[in-house]
């Protein structure tokens, strides 16, 4: 037991460099070998979440399908996040399925077509299914999977 923490060893809580102590989004450096990939974390003031990374202009984001909206079919992006990322020059997202599939957006759309939400995590912006474009195409939806 860490006295410190009050937690078993290995799981005090650490401050990593570029932790933030505003809520929000905010960047942070993977690697210095490689400054242009670099990890978005968004602070609620409870707890810090990597939501995703930032590879050049593209924003890779991993979706479980527990994430993807029921009612409207839709990946959604925290509102702090979107400013961010717009912020820093991203100009698409990607979507990254467990089975492997890829959806790609402009960022754009989500300010264009994007439905403003919160189900209780905060503001969101949610970008409808039909709003991206497949790894094979544009994304469509048969019987709830996507093709």
């Amino acid at each position: 037991m860490n006295p410190k923490s009050g937690m078993p060893n290995g799981l005090a809580r650490r401050r990593s460099v570029g932790h933030s102590t505003q809520r929000g989004a905010y960047l942070q450096d993977i690697a210095k070998s490689d400054s242009r990939a670099r990890k978005i974390f968004v602070d609620d003031g409870r707890r810090r979440v990597c939501v995703g990374t930032l590879e050049g202009d593209t924003f890779v984001k991993r979706v479980k399908p527990e994430h993807i909206l029921r009612k409207p079919r839709a990946i959604a992006l925290q509102d702090s996040v979107i400013t961010e990322l717009k912020e820093s020059g991203c100009r698409t997202v990607k979507a990254v399925l467990d089975g492997g599939k890829t959806l790609t957006a402009p960022i754009g759309h989500f300010v264009t077509h994007g439905i403003h939400i919160d189900r209780g995590f905060g503001p969101q912006v949610a970008l409808t299914l039909s709003q991206w474009s497949a790894d094979n195409g544009q994304c469509s939806l048969f019987g709830g999977a996507l093709i």
